[in-house]
């Protein structure tokens, strides 16, 4: 994937430029790959809407069901993961006749219209998301590169459905050794301002975003123009675990004062 992206020509990465944030289009995989990990675990708090009787009943099911790549190719990967969060999703499942499950009518107009206000009043977070939407016509459905076929040495792959394979596979394992004991929003304490002058893009904010809460911190708030993150952690270890976990990741963490 490396020597294919580094063979791009100039006018390959000068549309880039113009449609991304994300010019390398590693790190655009590197997006959608984690994305569809936070995605699995979210949706698992859906699975009383449904007749899977467990979590790891239902990713399995969502992966049957190609839930993956109806997420992959019909909004971007950044209005998810801003709205996917804490088991707070504005979406619903419904049955389908083969036995799957899909998005309801009203969950996909509700996921359409949140997407069109992002791109009719973007802020500079989203500018780079608004280049790369609005020239695409209403009907016309972005592909996420990970979903899209590619041919190495003669032979046709597909990314995402081996990523997500790999996903669910540790997801239904995990659910054998991970207990949860109490709500996160119990434990959390008042929530703490720290800088990243690193960040530039949503790419920034998102990859941060999933750090945070992947070591069970609440995030309020980032603002891109001031550098500032404002999120609430359940205690002082799991601070200094998050942001090294940050730090790990390339980026510079400026403590709260005091």
């Amino acid at each position: 994937m490396r020597g294919r992206a580094a063979a791009l020509s100039e006018w390959e990465r000068e549309v880039l430029a113009a449609t991304t944030t994300d010019q390398d289009p590693v790190e655009i995989l590197h997006v959608g790959f984690e994305t569809t990990a936070r995605a699995l675990v979210q949706h698992s708090w859906l699975a009383g809407q449904t007749a899977y009787r467990t979590p790891g009943e239902l990713a399995r099911g969502l992966q049957e069901s190609g839930i993956f790549g109806v997420v992959a190719n019909t909004w971007h990967w950044g209005l998810q993961s801003e709205t996917y969060r804490r088991g707070m999703i504005p979406v619903s499942l419904e049955a389908r006749a083969d036995g799957g499950v899909a998005y309801t009518g009203t969950s996909r107009t509700l996921l359409r219209a949140m997407k069109d206000a992002k791109l009719a009043q973007p802020d500079q977070e989203d500018a780079g998301l608004a280049r790369q939407y609005r020239p695409l016509r209403y009907a016309e459905v972005p592909r996420c590169l990970a979903n899209m076929p590619v041919s190495v040495d003669g032979r046709r792959h597909t990314l995402l459905p081996a990523a997500v394979e790999v996903f669910v596979e540790t997801f239904v394992r995990m659910l054998d050794v991970v207990r949860i004991t109490g709500s996160p929003q119990e434990e959390t304490t008042m929530s703490e301002v720290f800088e990243v002058p690193d960040m530039t893009c949503s790419h920034c904010t998102n990859t941060i975003s999933g750090l945070l809460e992947s070591h069970g911190a609440t995030v309020d708030r980032i603002d891109l123009d001031s550098k500032q993150v404002v999120a609430a952690f359940p205690s002082a270890e799991v601070r200094e675990q998050a942001f090294e976990a940050i730090r790990d990741q390339g980026y510079t963490v400026v403590p709260p004062a005091g």
